[in-house]
Parts: structure tokens; sequence; C-alpha cells
């Protein structure tokens, strides 16, 4: 959920902020986790020198000019690059409304309307007059949470969704928890398939080409569940074979 945030502050205009403002508390987190651990911050001002390098084909610069361009800028405008190539206006939309719910800073990313177009995306789990019934619940939700301290200092979804059960919250707003248990299913759903396409290079190889997909399917499960079935004995396996048809006695 942390990655989804970033990516959607990426793509929603704080790149530019981060490439323009970001550097010096960037620099400032930094600075504090070297000092913390033992490691020289080289000094800002200083011209910078390669290290392990000659300086015979590096630009006069200083520190800050390289760590600040070179490095943090060059970071920042690879990961934006790479967003734009890989999220499409939908996905970024979908994104987008999934980071209404954020409950950190006192909910402050809340917006009803993009809680209301998220919905839309669940058309199988939310329709019909229950879309009417979200927007009653968005009402008074946003307040509710906001004034009850048992909400204040919550910083991720799956927090909001362990307090709204603990509350019994999330009886009275059974619609926005339920877009809330469809937001964090999301990432495990496509997370799940992405392993489950990584596995099929390995496990449908040009040799087992003409494979069927019940083998195929049984090979996945043992390929991409192989830490779980390490633990599996295999006389047990040897055994339930066995009592699934009567096999032949051995002479």
């Amino acid at each position: 959920l942390q990655v989804i945030m970033l990516m959607i502050k990426m793509q929603l205009g704080e790149h530019t902020f981060l490439r323009s403002n970001g550097w010096d508390q960037f620099l400032q987190k930094v600075t504090l986790f070297c000092n913390k651990h033992g490691v020289r911050v080289p000094d800002m001002e200083a011209n910078y020198v390669p290290c392990g390098g000659s300086r015979r084909f590096v630009q006069d610069q200083t520190n800050d000019d390289h760590f600040r361009r070179e490095v943090y800028i060059g970071v920042i405008d690879k990961i934006s690059h790479k967003l734009d190539n890989r999220f499409d206006e939908v996905n970024m939309e979908l994104l987008s409304c999934m980071s209404a719910f954020n409950p950190f800073n006192s909910f402050a990313s809340f917006d009803a309307q993009k809680v209301r177009r998220l919905a839309e995306f669940y058309p199988k789990d939310i329709f019909g007059s229950e879309l009417l019934r979200l927007e009653l619940q968005l009402d008074t939700y946003i307040d509710v949470m906001r004034q009850d301290d048992k909400f204040s200092g919550l910083e991720n979804l799956v927090d909001l969704s362990v307090k709204l059960v603990e509350t019994n919250r999330h009886k009275v707003y059974d619609l926005v928890y339920l877009l809330i248990k469809l937001v964090l299913l999301l990432p495990v759903a496509t997370t799940s398939v992405e392993r489950a396409f990584s596995g099929m290079d390995f496990v449908k190889t040009k040799q087992r080409n003409k494979m069927t997909d019940s083998l195929l399917d049984d090979c996945l499960v043992t390929f991409i569940e192989r830490d779980i079935l390490d633990e599996v004995d295999e006389d047990d396996v040897i055994k339930t074979f066995m009592s699934i048809r009567k096999r032949r006695p051995k002479k």
C-alpha cells in the first residue's frame, strides 16, 4: 500500500514538487540516517570527487550539484518514466480513488467523490440502490472518523479496517468497509496473477508445450506454493495417493 501511495503521488503532480522542493527534506533524512550509523556525510559545498575513479573526465561540480541533479532528480525522473509506461489513465484513476481512503493525517486525503467513483469500478459488488446508500453513509462517515479519538493516528488502511471491526463501525458503514476490503485485496490479487504468469514461464517450457490445462494447473500450484509443499511429508503423499483407488499389490 505504501508503494501504491508513492505511485499515486508521483503520477498526480508530486513528481514536479519532489524535483523542485523535496531535496532538502530528503537530504535531512539521509543525514540523520548516516549520523546514526556512523557513515560520513560529505560536505555538500565541496567539490565532488568520484569514489575510486579519476577526476579527469568528471565535470567540475559540487557534491550538492552531483547528488541532487544526477542522483536524486535522475532517480525521480526514471521512476516517473517507468510509471508512465506501466500505468494507463484508467489504472491511475483507480489508484487515485483508492488513495481517498488513506487515514493518514486525520483522513486528509478523503474525497467522497473519489470513493463514489471507486464503487463504480466494482459494479458486481455495489450497484443500484446501494450506490445511493453508499452516498448516505459517506455523508456521516468522515465526520465520525475525525471526531472519534480511536481513529486518530492511523497510518494505513489495514489499521483502519481493524479499528472499524473493533468498534463495530463496519456494520454501520458496511459499504464503506466493503470498498476498503476490495482495496486491500487488489494488490494481493494482482500479485497472485503476476506470480502465476511468472511461474508459467518455468513450468510450461518448450519441452512441455503440449501439456493439458489440468496438468498445467496442478504443476503451477506445486511450483507457486512450493514453500508450503516443502513441509509436506512424502510418506503422507504416497499414502493419500494409494488410498484414492486400490493399487495392485507388489508380488
